[in-house]
């Protein structure tokens, strides 16, 4: 039973990620065909929306999440190198 919800619940991850990238995508294209060709009506298609309230709520809860989850400061795995060019973490 646990198995099957933790695999329902990285499913419905795993999409929202993809659906995420494909506006990003999307939008890229837009500005791509915009830089090149001006802003033409046929390309109405791919301009980017704008958010509605419920992308706004949704936002404003994961940065409320975001915020709380970062309470007791960042977990050892969640800390990222910022190092310069050329040289790399360990080595």
């Amino acid at each position: 039973m646990a198995i099957g919800l933790i695999a329902a619940l990285s499913v419905t991850n795993c999409v929202g990620a993809v659906l995420e990238a494909g506006k990003a995508i999307k939008a890229a294209y837009y500005r791509m065909l915009v830089a090149l060709y001006g802003d033409l009506p046929s390309f109405d298609f791919f301009r980017p929306k704008q958010p509605t309230a419920d992308d706004r709520l949704e936002i404003m809860l994961d940065l409320t999440n975001q915020f709380l989850g970062l309470k007791g400061g960042p977990q050892p795995n969640e800390v990222q190198w910022r190092g310069g060019v050329g040289r790399q973490p360990g080595g």
